[in-house]
């Protein structure tokens, strides 16, 4: 698996796998994760990366390099909609919702930019196929890949470069983007997944090929409007963690907990047809800042 969504009403979350479009169900009270929609079920869903449950039950999924984004309904369990950004060299990464208008921003990690599909234009009644407005650029110099996206309180959304080692503001009324300085001694890792709830933004990082101290651990900072600087204050390790990809809040817990995907990027060579072996999700508790 790769994405995660949880939902605010009832203990169940979905996961689906970036190898292929299985879309899994799983509980909070229950040890494993059970098939929703079995693969191919979807048309032209092959594969998909991050994901985000809506408060009407639309799941939207991102679909990797086929440059699609798919809105599923989970109640009648089939497509609803999809739109496609029409390139071919295109990684849809992750997904963020304004709850305030309904907007869904998707990272395309070639491309460098994100993209947006207006809240009035997803529901019932709505056209099934369409395109993606390409909404804002963010390109980090020779090295960067955007990944992870959340959407922050004061109308800004933060972006995690995972090959520039950074994070980005942008500014949603204006679209300007601004580089968050994080302090010359302050590493943040090779931010995949991003979660906030404020003042703190957890970042996963999954894989560092120049750190070690960085690979299978959340860099917790402190963020705030106008979001132009931030400050590692807590990194959360755990045996648990291995390889993770992006996290959710655990819902109706006073004190916060975890799940995290454990994405597993390299391919166990005991395993069958390239399958991953030994993916789970964790769920994390105790101190989530320290």
């Amino acid at each position: 698996p790769e994405g995660i969504s949880t939902s605010p009403t009832s203990p169940y979350f979905f996961t689906t796998g970036s190898t292929n479009s299985t879309i899994f169900l799983g509980s909070l009270t229950a040890p494993t994760l059970t098939p929703f929609i079995p693969s191919h079920t979807i048309p032209g869903l092959t594969i998909s990366y991050g994901q985000k449950l809506t408060r009407n039950n639309h799941l939207i999924l991102a679909g990797g390099e086929s440059g699609r984004v798919f809105i599923i309904d989970t109640v009648s369990k089939t497509l609803l909609q999809r739109y496609d950004n029409g390139l071919s060299e295109t990684l849809l990464n992750d997904v963020a919702v304004d709850e305030g208008t309904g907007d869904v921003y998707v990272t395309d990690t070639k491309a460098r930019c994100v993209w947006r599909l207006r809240g009035e234009d997803i529901g019932e009644g709505k056209p099934v196929e369409g395109g993606l407005e390409r909404w804002v650029d963010i390109a980090g110099g020779l090295v960067s890949g955007i990944n992870g996206i959340v959407v922050v309180p004061g109308g800004y959304m933060i972006v995690g470069d995972m090959l520039g080692g950074c994070l980005w503001s942008v500014k949603i009324a204006t679209r300007e983007v601004m580089k968050v300085d994080t302090g010359l001694l302050s590493f943040i890792g090779f931010p995949d997944g991003l979660l906030y709830s404020a003042p703190y933004l957890y970042a996963v990082n999954g894989v560092h090929p120049l750190d070690l101290s960085l690979t299978d651990v959340i860099t917790v900072l402190e963020l705030l409007p106008p979001y132009k600087t931030g400050k590692v204050v807590g990194r959360i390790t755990n045996p648990l963690l291995d390889q993770p990809s992006t996290i959710a809040f655990v819902p109706g817990t006073e004190e916060k907990e975890l799940l995290v995907v454990n994405y597993q990027v390299c391919f166990d060579s005991r395993a069958a047809d390239g399958e991953r072996e030994g993916w789970v999700q964790s769920r994390l508790t105790g101190n989530l800042v320290a």
